[in-house]
C-alpha cells in the first residue's frame, strides 16, 4: 500500500470545521495561518514516518511494546486511542449536523448518525478491502469535488481577500487556531496501517506531494466563502464553505444546489474514514487493553461512538467538545510523533553500532 493511496482516505469531514476556526482566529492574511498549519503537518508526517521506517511491518502498538514495555506503552497509546474515538464521535456529529442543514432538516439527528454503521459494515470486510476501496472512491469522486469547488470562482470578489498580510501573526495567540489543527491530525492513523506500506522509506519522499495535494483543499475551504462574502459576513456562518457554495447557480444541472452535490459526494469518504477509525480503535484496544475478537470490538466501538454522538445536544456543544480536546490533540499530534521519531532514531543507532 503506497502513501499516495492512503492520502485519498484523509479527505475528511473535519475540513468543514477548519474554515470556521481560521475565520475566528484571524481577519487578515488567512493564507499564512493555512501555510503554517500545512508546514507543521508536513514536519510531523516526516518525523512520524522516519520513526516508523526503523520498524518495518510493525504498528505503533508493536513498536512501543517492543521498545518501552507494556505499561509505558499503555500510558503513551491510550490517549491516542481515546483521540481516535473522539475523532469518530466528532466527525459523525459534524456531518450529521451538516446533512440536517443541507438537505434533511426534518430528520432526527439520531437517524442521521446511523450512517456510522455503514463504516462498521465496511470494516467487517477487513482493513485491506477498505483501503483498496478508498482508491476507487477517490478516482470516482475527487474530480467531481474539485469541479464543484472550482465552479464558485464566478462569484469571487478578489477585494475580499485583503488585507493579504498579517505581519504580527496574532492568530498564533488565538485558541481557535489551535482548534483548527483538528484538520491536521489525520496522519496519526498511518502508524496503525504502517505494515501495509510497500516501502516506507520511499513513502517519506512523497509526503511533500501529500501536503501539496491537501494544501489547495485547505485554501479552498477558507477562500471560497471569504472571496464571496468577505470576513465580516463569513464569520457569522456555521459552515462557511457550504454557505458559499450555496450561492452557485446550478440551473444547468440535475442538482438544485451545489452543496447537495458536494455533500453527497463526500459521504463515501466519511464512511471509509469511519471504517478506518473503527478498525484502528478496535485493534488498539485488543492489543493494549483486552485481547477480544476484533470484529466484536468493532461492534462495541461503533455502538459506543453512536451513543456518545447522540448525547451531544447541539452544534454549540459540538464546538465546545472540539475546544475541550485541544490538550489531547496537542499530545497526539505534537508529542507522540516526536516520541516515535526518537524511538526510531535510537533503533537506527543501535543497528548501526551492531
Amino acid at each position: 500500500m503506497r502513501l499516495s493511496d492512503i492520502h485519498h482516505c484523509t479527505f475528511r469531514a473535519d475540513i468543514f470545521i477548519y474554515s470556521e476556526k481560521i475565520f475566528e482566529s484571524t481577519s487578515k492574511g488567512h493564507w499564512e495561518a493555512i501555510l503554517i498549519g500545512c508546514l507543521f503537518e508536513a514536519a510531523m508526517i516526516w518525523i512520524y514516518l522516519r520513526g516508523l521506517s526503523s520498524f518495518p511491518n510493525m504498528t505503533i502498538v508493536q513498536i512501543c511494546k517492543q521498545v518501552l514495555g507494556p505499561w509505558i506503552s499503555r500510558i503513551l497509546l491510550i490517549p491516542i486511542m481515546l483521540y481516535f474515538l473522539a475523532t469518530l464521535v466528532l466527525i459523525s456529529r459534524v456531518y450529521s449536523e451538516m446533512m440536517t442543514i443541507v438537505f434533511l432538516p426534518k430528520t432526527p439527528i439520531g437517524a442521521l448518525l446511523c450512517f456510522i454503521f455503514l463504516g462498521l459494515f465496511a470494516d467487517w470486510y477487513g482493513i485491506k478491502t477498505v483501503l483498496r476501496t478508498s482508491v476507487i472512491i477517490s478516482v470516482l469522486f475527487i474530480p467531481w469535488i474539485f469541479a464543484a469547488l472550482s465552479s464558485s470562482i464566478s462569484n469571487f470578489d478578489i477585494r475580499n481577500a485583503s488585507p493579504i498580510w498579517n505581519t504580527n501573526f496574532d492568530f498564533l495567540k488565538h485558541p481557535a487556531y489551535y482548534s483548527s489543527f483538528f484538520a491536521f491530525s489525520g496522519f496519526l492513523f498511518l502508524g496503525m496501517i504502517h505494515p501495509f506500506f510497500r516501502n516506507v522509506a520511499r513513502s517519506r519522499k512523497v509526503f511533500i506531494l501529500l501536503i501539496a495535494g491537501l494544501f489547495p483543499l485547505y485554501m479552498a475551504s477558507v477562500y471560497i466563502p471569504l472571496l464571496i462574502f468577505g470576513q465580516e459576513t463569513v464569520i457569522q456562518f456555521q459552515f462557511p464553505l457550504h454557505t458559499g457554495m450555496d450561492t452557485i447557480d446550478m440551473s444547468w444541472s440535475i442538482f438544485e444546489r451545489m452543496t447537495l452535490f458536494y455533500t453527497t459526494s463526500t459521504i463515501a469518504f466519511l464512511v471509509l474514514y469511519s471504517a478506518v477509525l473503527i478498525w484502528i480503535i478496535a485493534e488498539m484496544f485488543r492489543n493494549i487493553v483486552v485481547p477480544l475478537s476484533n470484529k466484536w470490538l468493532s461492534v462495541i466501538v461503533t455502538i459506543t461512538a453512536y451513543m456518545l454522538s447522540s448525547l451531544v445536544p447541539g452544534w454549540s456543544e459540538t464546538e465546545h467538545l472540539i475546544w475541550l480536546d485541544t490538550g489531547l490533540r496537542a499530545y497526539c499530534i505534537f508529542v507522540f510523533p516526536v516520541v516515535i521519531g526518537i524511538i526510531g532514531a535510537l533503533q537506527r543507532r543501535r543497528v548501526n553500532q551492531g
